[in-house]
């Protein structure tokens, strides 16, 4: 909750927020190793909602499958 004292609200009524989709960043091992902050700066890539599944039970993976079955037949069709 980013405003416990809206706990009672529902979420249609809040205003959008936006949460990580298991990003994963890449870089040279001495980027690493001596940049002071090397995410400074990035700007956030917004994604749809049907591109991205949390994956936390085998329900949620099977649905995680249905959805890249999807995005790879919109890439054929493309």
């Amino acid at each position: 909750m980013l405003q416990p004292e809206l706990f009672s609200k529902r979420s249609q009524d809040l205003d959008p927020a936006f949460d990580h989709a298991g990003h994963f960043y890449w870089g040279r091992p001495q980027a690493w190793l001596h940049a002071a902050n090397l995410l400074k700066g990035n700007k956030p890539l917004r994604l749809p909602r049907w591109h991205v599944q949390v994956i936390h039970t085998e329900d949620d993976w099977s649905r995680a499958e249905l959805i890249r079955q999807g995005l790879a037949k919109e890439v054929v069709g493309s």
